[in-house]
Parts: C-alpha cells; sequence; structure tokens
C-alpha cells in the first residue's frame, strides 16, 4: 500500500493524542503517589540535586558508612545517577511532590512510543508500528511503572531508543555509501547505550552481545566500528565514573553489587546492607567464590520468581506469538543480527537478574521490542490467511465482507484479547 507524508503525520499525531489521552485518565483516576520505597529513595536524592546539593541522601544504609561517614552530607552509593537526574529537573519545573517525580516517569511512556514505532517500520512496517504502539499503550502493567517514579521507563525508552539507533547503524546502504555517518551513528549507539548503563546499571552486561554484533556486523571496518561505539560509551559516562573514583577510589563501585549477597543463608532478605563495616567475607566476588551453593540456591530461587512475575508483565497471548517467531527466517541479514542479538540480551538478562536480585520489574525495558516481534509474527499470519469473500443481507441491503474487514476484525480481536486482563486495572485501579 503507497503512503504519503501526509497520511504518516495524520496516523503519527493521533497515536500520539490517544496515548496522551490514555496517561492522563490514568495518572488522573490511579496515582495515589509514590508507594515503592526505591521510587521514595530516588525522589529523595532528586531533591537534594534540585537543590544543588548533589547526589547525596537522606536515606544512610549501614553499610554506606564503610565508605562514607559523614552522616549530614552522605554521598549516595547505591541508585544510578540518571534517573533521579531526571526526576530533580522535573521537580525544578513542576515543583518538589510525589505528582511532579510519577510525571517525570511518565514522560518517557510517552516518548518510548517513537522509537518503538519507527523501530516496528523498519523492521516491518507501518501497520506493525501503529499495533504495537497500541499494544504497549494499553498495557496495564506498564501503565502501572509509568505513574510509579520508578526509572523502568526511563530504561525502557533508552533501551528501544538503543535498538532502533542499531538498527539504522547496521543498514546495508549505509556500510557502501555513507561510511563516515556510519561510524557517528555507531558513536551515537555508544553514547545511548552509556545512558542506559547511567539508567539501570544491570543493562551493562548488554556489552557482550552489542559488541560481538558490531564487531560481525560487516567484515569491512570492524575495528573502526567497534572503537566508535566506545568512544561514545567512555565520553557519556566518563563524569560519573569520575565522580566514582573520587568518592570510592573504584569508578565502577556501587552498593548495588552486595545484591549477590543478599537473599542468601547467610544474609536473608537485605541484612547485608546492614553491617557497618566492610570486610573481606562481605565482599560480593569472594562471597560468589567461597559460598556458590548459597548463591545458586537463591537463584534457582528467583527464577521461579520471575518466571511467576513475567507472566504478570508480559500477555501470553504476546509470549505464544513471540515463541512462534523466533522460528521465522528475516529477510535482511541485518534484521537477522538484531534479532539475535537482543535474544542473546534478553537470556543473558535472565541469570543476572536471578543471582543479583533485580527486581522483575526490570523486565519491563524489554516490552516494547518484544512487541515488535511477536505483532511482526501474527500480521505474517493474518496476510497468510485467505480469507473468503462472504455477502450478508441485512434489512434488504447486501455487504460484502471482503478479506480487509476479515483481517481488520482480526486485529481488533488481538487488542481486545491483550486488554482483557488489564481490564480489572483499568476499571478499578492499580492493584495493591
Amino acid at each position: 500500500m503507497t503512503r504519503n507524508l501526509s497520511e504518516d503525520v495524520a496516523i503519527g499525531l493521533l497515536l500520539v493524542l490517544s496515548v496522551i489521552g490514555i496517561l492522563v485518565w490514568f495518572f488522573s483516576s490511579h496515582f495515589n503517589g509514590l508507594s515503592s520505597a526505591n521510587a521514595l529513595d530516588q525522589a529523595q536524592i532528586a531533591r537534594h540535586i534540585s537543590l544543588g546539593h548533589g547526589y547525596r541522601t537522606s536515606v544512610i544504609r549501614p553499610l554506606n558508612l564503610a565508605f562514607d561517614h559523614n552522616v549530614h552530607e552522605h554521598s549516595d552509593r547505591f541508585y544510578a545517577p540518571l534517573h533521579p537526574l531526571v526526576t530533580a529537573i522535573g521537580f525544578v519545573i513542576l515543583g518538589r511532590n510525589d505528582k511532579s517525580a510519577a510525571a517525570s516517569s511518565a514522560l518517557f511512556y510517552v516518548l518510548t512510543m517513537v522509537p518503538l514505532f519507527l523501530l516496528a517500520k523498519g523492521i516491518f512496517d507501518w501497520r506493525v508500528g501503529v499495533l504495537s504502539v497500541i499494544i504497549f499503550a494499553t498495557s496495564g502493567a506498564v501503565l502501572r511503572y509509568a505513574i510509579s517514579g520508578l526509572e523502568v521507563s526511563l530504561a525502557a525508552c533508552l533501551f528501544t531508543l538503543l535498538l532502533y539507533a542499531i538498527y539504522a547503524s547496521i543498514s546495508q546502504d549505509d556500510y557502501d555509501s555513507q561510511p563516515k555517518r556510519l561510524t557517528t551513528r555507531m558513536a551515537l549507539c555508544g553514547v545511548i547505550f552509556g545512558l542506559c548503563c547511567l539508567a539501570h546499571y544491570v543493562m551493562a552486561i548488554f556489552i557482550v552481545p552489542l559488541l560481538l554484533l558490531f564487531y560481525f556486523a560487516e567484515e569491512q571496518k570492524r575495528i573502526k566500528r567497534v572503537a566508535a561505539f566506545l568512544v561514545g560509551l567512555i565520553l557519556i559516562t566518563a563524569p560519573w565514573l569520575g565522580r566514582n573514583y573520587a568518592v570510592t577510589n573504584n569508578p565502577f563501585f556501587t552498593l548495588q553489587g552486595y545484591q549477590l549477597l543478599s537473599s542468601t543463608s547467610d544474609y536473608p532478605g537485605s541484612t547485608v546492607y546492614r553491617k557497618t563495616e566492610q570486610s573481606d567475607s562481605v565482599s560480593p566476588l569472594r562471597f560468589l567464590l567461597t559460598h556458590p551453593v548459597q548463591v545458586a540456591k537463591k537463584a534457582l530461587k528467583n527464577l521461579h520468581a520471575i518466571y511467576s512475575h513475567l507472566l504478570g508483565i508480559i500477555n501470553p497471548v504476546i509470549i505464544g506469538f513471540l515463541i512462534v517467531g523466533i522460528f521465522h527466517k528475516s529477510e535482511s541479514p541485518e534484521i537477522r543480527r538484531l534479532r539475535l542479538c537482543f535474544y542473546a540480551m534478553f537470556i543473558l538478562f535472565i541469570p543476572v537478574a536471578a543471582l543479583t536480585t533485580v527486581s522483575s520489574l526490570t523486565f519491563v525495558i524489554f516490552i516494547p521490542v518484544l512487541i515488535i516481534f511477536a505483532i511482526g509474527c501474527f500480521m505474517r499470519h493474518v496476510d497468510g490467511i485467505q480469507f473468503r469473500k462472504k455477502v450478508f443481507r441485512i434489512r434488504s441491503k447486501f455487504i460484502a465482507f471482503t478479506s480487509g474487514h476479515a483481517r481488520g476484525a482480526v486485529v481488533c480481536a488481538l487488542v481486545a484479547v491483550c486488554a482483557f486482563p488489564c481490564s480489572g486495572v483499568w476499571l478499578w485501579g492499580m492493584e495493591k
């Protein structure tokens, strides 16, 4: 089907206005203040930033006293910096309150629609883009986290933007005709990936499949592509790494590393953070090497919890089409590499999340791209179905039920099925 620019603009405006309308309604009818401890912690850090105090915290973990004895000007060493910084900007513009914190995270729920649509349109077509936006925007889990004040929406937006930037960078046309522009795009990919790491530390593990993708994407100028990516990554993360080195003498230090010890037999729950001094026995790496059985038991338990929570975050219908889509062969080798890289990220994330007791809600960052591949598979099957033309007589008038109408009905049925599990959230409010 041929489309012109005006039609694309009209569709885009309609989608944007619809998404904003959904968000405004959901926010006004479901927001009852920040309820997550992590959201409250990051909001008070953002308050310190907005007041010009820097990355300080009023919530002092005993373990943090091993690195900073100043309780009056206590530096935060737990959370990634980007979300508190964005929230601080929201505080300056909208005021320092819980609604401003929630609005800061909700903004990225809306912004995610842009790379989501562009990536879906690039890999498949505009129909998959529109349908992916609709399914994502009406997801109950996504909407709940959008107004939670957590970093999930920011991380999901940046991750989707990263995948779109990679898709644009590894297209065959750029390899052949615009090598300089390709290098710039690779550096931009590094910058976006650095922002992902600054939004959530655990996303740093994605550097392994990304480097493999860039190295094997094309035989020409492999080292140059990887070097450009690393330069962009270093430039955007250098200020924060320098701050960490000045505060802890280790540019990569974070208290989140001690999540490896949490929920084990020696340190049930979060008791590891209640220690007031650091020692070799509490070192994450040493604990992993000396207590592998405890860590393995915790990981297996967390894997079961992750499986249960994923079914509540990702619609089973989407999961079904996603699994079927794995066996579909993409026409473009670049898309096949991108899809393989994404699956590698997802698979790698699961054991890391189990080992470090990362919250299952962090898997929301994968939902936009998962939806794209699932809807792409769905539309392939819909296009392959041969509908017979039928004519119905209603009040002496004949109505032709064509294949186009039938396919439209199938698409509407998919939207209804995906929205049905969230009907309780939509009608009666957020789950407690």
